[in-house]
């Protein structure tokens, strides 16, 4: 088949002519391949080139998209794998690998840069989601016949025709600037973070995160993991520092294995998590949980019923025991929640109804703050925290897993004063975040962090794929985002 036959079919198709070329300051940056060498070679119209490799798999083809001086770059390498990285003009970061058949080459970006496309010789014309935060999804575009009308012996493809992004619907968009080990099994197993506050010495704060498959992990601010606790399956944590004389830190987390609310105390000297207690509910599924300081301590933890009940924890007494003192009720699955204990609320996020704010004066008069609608909130509701500011009620923040992104809201009004995303940092090497589980927030200043810590579940953790981890963002970032 001649190339005019090729073209005149893929235009059938709505596809035009690839652009060979991209953008990247005030130099234009041409990419291309060293087979022999396997080097990913970028050429500037200056005459200079950086070659970056050489790489741990083989290169048969190449396509790639540029967009503020970055560069979606994805090698075909003949095996049944089209690997994804992200480069500019000095640095080339790995995402992900797409599969497809072996022997599938050829592909080509669409203008937004948010599709591939991909020729398989086998089947015909496929497209998948660039972005490694999705699900690869891979569809059929047009078959070979006889099953489709893409002519029998195509052998390469022309960039789709389409409009370009609209910058309006994108989000704006912080980057995280570090980020936690990840947990050892794979799947949705990390969920809830919570953040301690050492007041003895900020360094050795520490950041507890739930495990949903083996128990409590315990990092440092630089992300390393510093403790694990192997207790049972944790599905959401807590802390708080308690005492007014000689404080300690304590934590509550929900254990789905043995139904129970453990507790735990932080030695603030050497930074040692301890269990160092618990007691048992009847509750099917002990689903979410948050706490307020003080004492007593009270625990609130939901089910994944509808149930959220309200404990009492005096951590004077020696067997830690609870009095249950009352049961909120609602009519779906609830996880996330936050105390704003000055003002006596509960929030609750029921997951695919919305943000509840409830007093604890009169429970039955909850109501719903912030509901999904698909647009402010995408269910499920996940985790909630609360923001501290210099005068009135807190903020609320809450991260919707549906459209993976976090809104900023005001408790008193329901009004969104922001919605963002996590995206990648390439220049720190750290992905973006996706599915987001469980947030927690800290305002205080924090070696690194001087405006607060932002660290939240990320459902999907690239760049190389790897189980699942937290993200830490500074919250200077969040609030240069509301100015």
């Amino acid at each position: 088949m001649n190339a005019r036959t090729i073209l005149g079919a893929l235009a059938a198709l709505g596809m035009q002519p690839a652009f060979a070329q991209a953008e990247a300051g005030a130099n234009t940056l041409r990419f291309s391949i060293d087979e022999d060498r396997a080097l990913l070679v970028a050429e500037r119209s200056d005459g200079t080139r950086q070659e970056f490799g050489p790489l741990a798999h083989t290169l048969d083809g190449i396509c790639y998209f540029s967009e503020a001086g970055r560069t979606q770059v994805f090698l075909s390498d003949g095996d049944g794998a089209l690997h994804q990285y992200v480069a500019d003009s000095s640095t080339l970061l790995y995402l992900r690998a797409v599969h497809a058949n072996p022997d599938t080459e050829v592909c080509e970006l669409d203008p937004s840069g948010e599709w591939l496309y991909f020729l398989d010789p086998a089947t015909g014309l496929w497209r998948t989601p660039t972005s490694p935060e999705l699900e690869p999804m891979l569809t059929p575009v047009e078959l070979f016949a006889p099953w489709g009308r893409l002519p029998a012996g195509t052998e390469t493809i022309a960039r789709p025709q389409g409009q370009l992004r609209d910058t309006d619907r994108y989000l704006p968009t912080v980057v995280a600037d570090a980020e936690t080990a990840a947990v050892r099994m794979h799947g949705d197993v990390a969920d809830d973070p919570a953040v301690l506050v050492n007041p003895i010495d900020a360094a050795q704060s520490l950041i507890l995160g739930a495990d949903k498959a083996e128990g409590l992990r315990v990092y440092g601010l630089d992300g390393r993991e510093r403790q694990f606790l192997d207790i049972g399956r944790l599905n959401n944590v807590d802390v708080a520092i308690v005492g007014a004389g000689e404080r300690k830190g304590i934590a509550v987390a929900s254990n789905r294995t043995h139904r129970r609310v453990d507790v735990f105390e932080i030695d603030l000297a050497t930074a040692v998590v301890s269990l160092i207690g618990s007691w048992p509910l009847e509750l099917g599924d002990p689903y979410g949980i948050c706490m307020t300081g003080g004492e007593p301590i009270e625990v609130f933890v939901g089910d994944t019923e509808g149930l959220v009940q309200r404990w009492r924890l005096d951590l004077r007494r020696p067997d830690l025991e609870a009095e249950l003192v009352e049961e909120i009720r609602f009519s779906s699955q609830t996880e996330g929640c936050d105390v704003d204990a000055t003002n006596g609320i509960l929030y609750v996020g029921e997951e695919d109804v919305g943000i509840w704010r409830v007093p604890l004066a009169a429970p039955a008069g909850k109501e719903l703050l912030v509901p999904v609608d698909g647009e402010n909130l995408t269910a499920d509701v996940e985790g909630i925290t609360m923001v501290e500011r210099g005068s009135g009620d807190p903020w609320l923040l809450a991260s919707s897993q549906g459209d993976d992104s976090y809104i900023v809201v005001d408790p008193g009004t329901g009004a969104i004063e922001l919605k963002f995303r996590i995206g990648l940092n390439l220049e720190a090497a750290v992905d973006g975040v996706s599915e987001t589980d469980g947030i927690d927030l800290v305002t205080q200043p924090l070696p690194g962090y001087p405006r607060g810590l932002l660290v939240v579940q990320d459902g999907r953790n690239v760049a190389p794929p790897a189980p699942q981890n937290f993200k830490l963002v500074s919250w200077a970032s969040v609030e240069s985002l509301m100015r």
